[in-house]
Order: structure tokens, then C-alpha cells, then sequence
């Protein structure tokens, strides 16, 4: 028999159980290591591995269902015209984001399969925890008291902020940015800077000596670096945050990446992370500026320049007023961050004149970029 894990400490979900505070602090986290897996499921890793790979084939048999459904209505809609074909076609839409949701789920489980076997590390998003792990670690052990300690877990997954605060929650996150030399497919990477709590990083590629404070366009040494840095910062259950980043900043270090394993990685922190902007798409229906975003969420505060004037600082060898621009627009993402996971809502002002703000759901923060919008990597 599995053992059920401890059940001390302040924090209660489910009547009866006491969770302590360092598994809430687990549980809480955008992904969850093997390790995070281990304690909070009370297995050891040969049944952990077992577990996965019974839920990759649950996974798999969903997607099957799903994509059979979508192919059903597709077939349905060729017959149907007017009001009849629009309804039918958001169906088909509808059904597409869950084949979509069903597929990364799969890639999710694959990936953490294959690192199970090879003992490396590992990170799956909270997503994948709810829709797969969980029902599998149901499967394979049917005990009164492992389910309830089940629904404990998942009572805390589903509403973190009501045992950590968002400013807390931001903590576990790592924000990310990146100014180039215009857009693609002729942009290069100028400077980049993350930030994850205290530590902020600015990441560009200096040429001549020191003393003279030059740059250049990113090198490849540069960019795998910073790669790496937030491959290992997922492997230990952080998770990237960007606004725009799945069309925009990921293609960028794409661009400059030449190993096939680092332009794997990079792909793979791609789909994983949450692309803020994705997310007011769903919301919104449509493209919205980070500027907008800031003025009408937080009111006091805009960036202070723009993209263009990032290309003509780096262009006069302004590089203090690019870096420090770009760790602006990274402390900004952040506070947006913050305030739709305390709010579940961000707030939108145009430009133009006389415009009123609009209201932006942020329903599901744990959603994967590939998961809130697949297509965007059809081509990666």
C-alpha cells in the first residue's frame, strides 16, 4: 500500500485534513517537479512512472475522442449555410482549442515519461496535474482516505490564491523580455532582461573592453545562456511569463540558435510558458498593446518609450536607457501579472481619444501558450 502523506500543520481544504505549509507552498507553484510529485502523491518514483504512463494513454485515447467529435462537425458544417454554418463553425472552434488543450496535455506526459526514465528533471504545469495526473493517481489507488487527501490537493491547486497572496505566487514565476533590432524576420535580439523575486537580469552581448561599455547584436553564446538560465529555472518548477512572447520573443532567440537541442528547448519553455497577450486574445477577441494594458489596469503608471525608440537607443549606443527601458517593461508584466491573479480581470484603454476602458477577463493562468493557442507554433 501507498502511504498517504502527512496531513499536519494550519492549512485545511478538505474537512478532516491538515495540510502543512510546505506542501501548500508546493502545490501552489505553476508546475510541479518530480520531486514536488513524489511528496504531495506519496509514491515513489517506479509508480510514479507507472502513473504517467498510464495517463499518457488516457491522454492519448482523449485526444482521439476529441479529434473524431471535430471531424464529425467539420463534416457537418460542409452541408449547413448562413446562421446554421457561423454556429456550427464556433463548434468546430470550440472543439479545435480542446483537440489543442488534449495534444499539449500528451506532449506534457510524454516529456515527463522520458525524463522519469532517464531520472533527469522534470516539471509538469498545475493544467496537466488536474486533467491527468490526478485521475490517473485516482486509478491506482481506490482508498477512501488517499481520494480525500486527493481532493485536498486539488482544492489547493485550483485556488492558490486563497492560501498565498498573488505578490507570494509571483515569486515562483520569472518574467521575461526582449528589445531587438526590429521585427521579424529581420529583427535580431539586442538585450534581454528577466526577472524572478529580487534577481534581475540583463542579458546582452558586449564587444571591445569592458571599460568601454559597447554592444552588440546578440550572439549565439549569449542567447544559449539565457536558454539555459530559464530551461534550469523550469526544471526547478519556475515558470516563464512573457506578453507576446509565443509570435514574438521565443522566434527571435529561435533566430540566433543553431543547435538542435537548444532550439528544442527553446521550443519547449515556447509552449510551456503564459503568454499574457494570448490570454487577453481569448478574453478580448483581439490584439492588445502592453501600453494599454498598463494604463488601464494600473492607472499611474506607462512605459516610458516604445519599440522604435529601443532600435534608436541601441542604434546611438544609448544602451543605459535600453536596458533600463527593457527592465521596465518586465517590472510591468509583473504587476499586471499580479493584479489578474488577484483579480482575475486586467482593464484595457485604447488609443483612441475618448475610448473607455475595457474589461479583460484572465480566467485560466495556468494555461500553457500552446494550450491557449496551438497554431501559433505550427511553424516553429
Amino acid at each position: 500500500m501507498l502511504p498517504c502523506p502527512p496531513v499536519v500543520g494550519k492549512f485545511s481544504a478538505t474537512p478532516g485534513f491538515e495540510v502543512p505549509a510546505s506542501i501548500v507552498e508546493l502545490l501552489v507553484r505553476p508546475v510541479l517537479t518530480k520531486e514536488a510529485l513524489l511528496e504531495v502523491l506519496g509514491l515513489n518514483a517506479e509508480t510514479l512512472l507507472t502513473l504517467f504512463r498510464g495517463a499518457v494513454l488516457a491522454a492519448k485515447t482523449h485526444h482521439m475522442k476529441v479529434r473524431r467529435v471535430r471531424e464529425l462537425l467539420e463534416e457537418q458544417c460542409a452541408h449547413m449555410t448562413g446562421d446554421e454554418r457561423s454556429a456550427a463553425d464556433m463548434l468546430v472552434a470550440r472543439e479545435k482549442r480542446k483537440e489543442g488543450e488534449a495534444m499539449g496535455i500528451g506532449v506534457q506526459l510524454v516529456a515527463a515519461v522520458r525524463m522519469l526514465r532517464t531520472e533527469a528533471p522534470f516539471a509538469v504545469s498545475q493544467h496537466v496535474f488536474m486533467e491527468a495526473v490526478t485521475p490517473a493517481a485516482r486509478a491506482i489507488r481506490n482508498d477512501p482516505v488517499y481520494l480525500a487527501w486527493l481532493e485536498t490537493v486539488e482544492a489547493i491547486v485550483k485556488s492558490p490564491a486563497e492560501y498565498l497572496s498573488a505578490t507570494h505566487l509571483a515569486m515562483d514565476y520569472i518574467y521575461f523580455d526582449i528589445e531587438t533590432t526590429g521585427l521579424l524576420p529581420d529583427g535580431r535580439m539586442t538585450c534581454a532582461v528577466t526577472q524572478h523575486g529580487d534577481d534581475v537580469r540583463t542579458w546582452a552581448s558586449a564587444s571591445g573592453k569592458p571599460e568601454e561599455k559597447k554592444y552588440t547584436v546578440a550572439t549565439e553564446d549569449t542567447v544559449n545562456e539565457l536558454v539555459e538560465y530559464l530551461w534550469e529555472c523550469g526544471a526547478k518548477g519556475t515558470r516563464v511569463v512573457t506578453f507576446n512572447g509565443a509570435n514574438f520573443d521565443f522566434r527571435v532567440l529561435l533566430e540566433h540558435l543553431t543547435d538542435d537541442a537548444m532550439r528544442e528547448r527553446c521550443t519547449q519553455i515556447a509552449k510551456a510558458h503564459f503568454d499574457l497577450h494570448l490570454s487577453c486574445i481569448e478574453s478580448g477577441g483581439h490584439r492588445m498593446a502592453l501600453n494599454g494594458l498598463v494604463l488601464g489596469t494600473l492607472g499611474n503608471q506607462s512605459k516610458s518609450g516604445s519599440g522604435l525608440d529601443a532600435i534608436k537607443w541601441f542604434n546611438d549606443g544609448d544602451y543605459d536607457n535600453l536596458f533600463e527601458y527593457c527592465k521596465q517593461d518586465v517590472l510591468l508584466l509583473k504587476l499586471l501579472w499580479c493584479h489578474a491573479a488577484d483579480n482575475g480581470m486586467l482593464f484595457y484603454l485604447p488609443k483612441r481619444a475618448g475610448s473607455a476602458r475595457k474589461a479583460v477577463a484572465i480566467e485560466d493562468m495556468d494555461k500553457s501558450a500552446f494550450a491557449l493557442n496551438p497554431s501559433a507554433f505550427a511553424d516553429y
